[in-house]
Formats: structure tokens, sequence, C-alpha cells
């Protein structure tokens, strides 16, 4: 009797956590509304309203040390530079640790300006891992793609599969992305 109900409870525990489940490729939809991001002057901006300024926002992840990351700079330059004037806007996002003392750059000179992450709440909250990382959210903060910028690592060749540049393109025409989710390809982040 004893275990037949350890059964039964399992069973249930079991349906329980199937039905309140998500479905299968739908993306969670995180929390963002009190998560502030810092800029270079050190003034912190809620990321509920850096969001609100554009169509679609790219969160990109950063690592200074990434090769990874590095490669992908001109890639995600073009993105901005195209999708920009269409409503898209790329934040590049900093979350690493820095020794004491260390300054976290500002920008790469790139026009894309890098975002403080303190205390790495924003990377904790999404559960991102890897530099090059990249969710895309409309204005609202309802996330609509998740994962790598395109299929390759470092060495970056005229065949890559556009992963985030196709997401942009078919969002902002009203479309649903051919991929929602991709494997994200870069550095593990020194999270603070």
């Amino acid at each position: 009797m004893v275990l037949s109900l350890r059964r039964l409870a399992l069973a249930v525990a079991a349906l329980t956590a199937w039905v309140a489940a998500p479905a299968r490729g739908a993306p969670i939809q995180p929390d963002l509304g009190d998560i502030a991001l810092r800029d270079g002057d050190a003034a912190s901006v809620l990321l509920r309203d850096l969001l609100a300024r554009h169509r679609f926002t790219t969160v990109v992840f950063y690592s200074e040390s990434c090769p990874c990351f590095a490669a992908h700079l001109d890639r995600l330059q073009r993105i901005a530079a195209e999708l920009g004037p269409r409503g898209a806007a790329v934040l590049l996002v900093d979350s690493e640790r820095h020794a004491p003392g260390d300054v976290p750059p500002r920008s790469l000179g790139s026009g894309l300006p890098i975002w403080t992450d303190p205390g790495a709440r924003l990377a904790r909250r999404l559960d991102v891992h890897l530099a090059t990382e990249s969710l895309v959210f409309d204005r609202a903060g309802r996330l609509q793609y998740r994962g790598g910028i395109d299929d390759q690592r470092k060495h970056i060749t005229g065949g890559a599969r556009p992963y985030l540049q196709d997401a942009l393109n078919a969002l902002l025409d009203g479309r649903q992305p051919p991929t929602a989710a991709s494997k994200a390809l870069g550095c593990t982040l020194r999270l603070y």
C-alpha cells in the first residue's frame, strides 16, 4: 500500500510538471522589470526602458578576452548599421567580473556601446554563460530569438548561417523568425 501511494504521488508530480511546462520550442519569457544596466558614465538605466526605445533590441553578451566575440564584431556592426534604421538596436552587455581597479571598456570604437551588468544579474536571470549569446526582445520585453549570431565560432566565412540577422529581418517584416533558437558559440563568461 505504501509503495503504491509513493508511485501515485510520483505520477501526480510528473503530470503536474508536464502540464505546467511551456510548449516545446516556446521561448521562456523572463521577468526583466527590475534589471538595470550601467552605461559608460556609470548611470543606471532599466533594461525595460532600453527595450522600449526600439521595435526590437538584441542583447549580445560580451567578453573582452573572447576571440569568438572579436571575430563577430564586424558582423554585429553591419547588423546594427543595416537594421537600425528599421527599428532594431544592438546592445553589448558585459557581465564578467573584473579585477579591482579595472575599468570595464565603454565602447569598442564600433559605434556599439558596452553596457555593464552589475553582479551579472541579467546574465543569471537569462541563464547565459557564453559570450556572443544573443537574445532578441520586442519593445514589451518578450523574447523573440535566443542563440548564436551565426553557426561559426571564430573562423568567419561567407557561408555562415546568419541566425541572428535572419531572425531580425523576419521580425521587422512582421513574420516569425525562421529559427527561434540556435546554439550560441563562444567563450564561457567569467561571471561576478
